[in-house]
């Protein structure tokens, strides 16, 4: 019985991480996806002034958010090689 219940729960794990790998990967951008579920608080925090930056320029919030994530996948102290900042 034991048995059965381990293996009960290891199949529904494993068809818990098959999903979640699906979704990642239908999303677009599975690293994006990774890093959202992994630490979303980092991935909320600049909401807001992304927000009211794209409604100043009439932008759609989610090409900045995309614009942020690829420049600096929201890292204020990361640099390029121009040195430009975050």
């Amino acid at each position: 019985m034991i048995q059965f219940l381990f293996k009960l729960v290891l199949c529904a794990l494993l068809a818990m991480a098959a999903a979640f790998a699906y979704v990642a990967v239908k999303s677009g951008d599975p690293l994006y996806t990774f890093y959202e579920w992994m630490s979303p608080a980092r991935f909320h925090q600049y909401d807001r002034l992304i927000r009211s930056v794209a409604l100043e320029h009439h932008l759609d919030p989610m090409l900045v958010k995309a614009v942020v994530w690829r420049e600096s996948r929201f890292d204020p102290k990361s640099t390029a090689a121009m040195e430009s900042a975050g």
